[in-house]
């Protein structure tokens, strides 16, 4: 013969389990929900042809697509002559959905053998990995036309 448990027990049973399967799923989604992602909007930054010694500018962003703040360290790269990198728009910390914005300038300062100038960025955040953008560009040497005039 079975043994019927009161209504009372039955209902503490639920409320326990109830509140430990709603402890470990908050506990489960607040450790993965608050943490900071920031990404760029782009891997590369390719400026196409310039020609030698003139300029051209592109802007990059690196929005904290996460959860939580997070500090911005700097950037760091070879940063050859031919690159510039100016910060136009940050605010520290780097605040969920805000970004770092920068200009980014090609400038071929020399002529190379296959024409192509390649650089990387690395942007550094505190306790993340860096979020690393390359950048493409290639030289152009200037056309040069020379004008004859016949005075017959």
């Amino acid at each position: 013969m079975k043994t019927l448990r009161p209504i009372s027990y039955v209902r503490g049973v639920m409320r326990f389990a109830t509140v430990l399967v709603s402890t470990l799923l908050l506990g489960v989604s607040v450790r993965s929900y608050c943490q900071p992602k920031p990404v760029a909007d782009t891997g590369t930054l390719k400026f196409g042809l310039v020609v030698l010694h003139d300029s051209k500018s592109m802007f990059l962003s690196i929005t904290n697509q996460g959860t939580a703040p997070v500090n911005y360290g700097g950037a760091t790269g070879a940063f050859s002559v031919d690159y510039k990198m100016t910060t136009i728009v940050y605010k520290s910390p780097l605040e969920p959905d805000s970004a770092i914005v920068v200009n980014v300038t090609f400038s071929p300062q020399s002529i190379t053998a296959n024409h192509l100038h390649v650089d990387s960025v690395y942007f550094q955040f505190t306790g993340l990995p860096d979020v690393v953008v390359q950048l493409i560009g290639s030289d152009r040497i200037p056309i040069l036309d020379t004008v004859s005039i016949d005075n017959t």
